[in-house]
């Protein structure tokens, strides 16, 4: 139990404090005990832009009362540091001289203008206003009814669990989920300032965090627990323990054996996302992506996958197929999969179905599907069979039809993931008279289990110097998606308008005609 005294002294120090906390300051606890250090960070937490920002999306949603019959879920990687931000919303709460509730190791503890009390009694007495109750998830276990059920208490629930937003407690309360991202490298850098280390220990720290951080990706506790209890061995451990792929039957391993199949409607195949990198769309609140976990084992499967046969792609793809988008080994495979009925790599007998065209909003950078096919277009695919082939610059793609150029580098935030030359899509393959030795187009090609709106600017250059080198060419943007439904875009919940908005760097350097491709799987 946490000393009463001790929270009392918490509480005198920052009730109505006005020190203004900026990004990238330290806070300084009082002495806890041991078992509540925060992350290996003793006793002083890194104020993150991420943690201020979480906080004022608090605010703004609390400040309806009516929103109070509800919750909030703070969802994120497992040692992301969703503890540490509860520790900072109650320094904040404090200071702003809130009444706020906090619950950790079986206690609940009340904070107001008179001081600090743990709470025995019972909740529906005592609690007459609507208040926030920091709650962290302890080894999994689920917040006490008292704290769940009563309407003028606004549960602020951190959580690991990915079922957590299915729970009978939150699907009561309609949740109201917020994600957190992990460290970027510089706060990561910065962290040496909570290291309560010697100055050799902080060297070591210093020389190895490159290593250490590509292997364990931007997760501050996983980061500080290599190094500080393996030191000089912590790249040694991480690479005896650290999956590696270096040919097909190992990329096959790494795919199956690291999946953990569950209910479909909870997303359970963390296990193989956090062996790559976890990348999830956040549409009830932060519209944002996680991008974590190992960089290392990502780049090794994305230069393996190349090398995957369809067969072989299709029976790894089966446990992700009816949630691909939940995981990055089930997008990756759908990326596959599809590249390989573009390049025709298979004997599919099955057609494509006809091309579908998005019309540009007038006045808008946004594009909006015409609910009518194509039915004279087609993907110009027929009588060319493409291989795929890595790139790292615009020098290294030739204008051959020949190849299907995929980018080198992980980069999960390009707006497209490959890039093939040919004709235009309402061009006749089967009229001998139409074929032309050169090719005409420029397909931009995004492959994704689920239509996504927009992309960042990262690649647009690329395109640009391919657009110069051959100004003859006419850019065209291809989207493929999976077919589930006659309409491709049946699957898109997140987005009821079926819209794509291009990215302004984008539609300002190369602007051109948007389809959407299904893909029989």
């Amino acid at each position: 139990m946490v000393l009463m005294s001790t929270l009392q002294q918490f509480h005198e120090y920052w009730w109505g404090k006005d020190d203004f906390l900026i990004a990238n300051t330290v806070i300084h606890f009082p002495a806890l005990p041991n078992y509540i250090e925060i992350s290996f960070c003793g006793y002083r937490l890194l104020v993150r832009e991420e943690y201020i920002y979480l906080f004022e999306r608090l605010q703004d949603f609390s400040q309806y009362k009516r929103n109070y019959i509800r919750a909030v879920v703070l969802d994120g990687h497992s040692g992301v540091g969703k503890s540490m931000f509860l520790f900072y919303a109650l320094v904040r709460c404090l200071q702003e001289s809130r009444d706020v509730l906090f619950y950790f190791y079986h206690q609940v503890v009340h904070f107001s203008k008179y001081g600090v009390k743990e709470i025995y009694e019972d909740l529906y007495e005592l609690i007459r206003a609507p208040i926030w109750c920091l709650m962290d998830s302890f080894n999994g276990e689920c917040p006490p009814l008292g704290l769940t059920h009563h309407y003028y208490i606004l549960p602020i629930f951190a959580s690991s669990r990915p079922e957590e937003l299915y729970s009978h407690w939150a699907d009561r309360r309609c949740p109201y989920r917020l994600v957190m991202n992990p460290w970027s490298e510089q706060e990561i850098y910065m962290g040496i300032k909570l290291l309560d280390v010697g100055q050799n220990t902080l060297d070591l720290y210093r020389s190895q965090l490159p290593q250490v951080l590509s292997y364990c990706g931007p997760i501050i506790r996983d980061i500080y627990s290599v190094l500080l209890t393996h030191g000089s061995g912590a790249v040694k451990h991480l690479y005896s323990h650290h999956p590696h792929v270096s040919n097909l039957a190992s990329l096959v391993q790494v795919l199956l054996e690291f999946h953990n199949d569950g209910h479909w409607r909870i997303p359970p195949r963390r296990p193989c996302s956090e062996a790559l990198m976890y990348r999830q769309y956040a549409s009830w609140s932060d519209e944002t992506y996680l991008d974590f976990r190992s960089p290392c084992l990502a780049q090794e499967v994305w230069e393996q996958l190349i090398h995957l046969g369809y067969d072989d792609a299709l029976a790894c793809f089966s446990p992700f197929r009816y949630d691909p988008d939940e995981t990055v080994a089930g997008r990756w495979l759908f990326q596959v999969i599809a590249r390989k009925q573009i390049c025709r790599e298979t004997t599919q007998s099955k057609p494509s179905p006809p091309l579908l065209e998005m019309k540009l909003v007038e006045g808008t950078r946004s594009f909006i599907s015409s609910e009518i096919s194509c039915i004279h277009h087609s993907l110009p695919i027929c009588g060319v069979t493409r291989t795929p082939a890595f790139y790292s610059s615009a020098t290294e793609i030739l204008l051959d039809m020949t190849y299907f150029y995929i980018p080198r580098q992980v980069a999960p935030d390009l707006l497209f993931n490959g890039i093939f030359f040919g004709h235009d899509p309402w061009r006749d393959c089967s009229d001998s008279n139409m074929a032309t030795p050169d090719p005409t187009v420029l397909y931009i090609v995004r492959i994704a289990a689920e239509f996504q709106n927009e992309g960042s600017e990262q690649g647009v250059e690329v395109i640009c110097e391919i657009l110069r080198l051959y100004p003859g060419l006419v850019p065209i943007y291809l989207f493929v998606v999976p077919l589930g439904n006659t309409n491709p875009f049946s699957f898109m919940m997140r987005d009821p308008e079926r819209t794509w908005t291009m990215s302004q760097s984008w539609f300002q350097k190369c602007p051109g005609r948007v389809f959407c491709q299904s893909i029989v799987i």
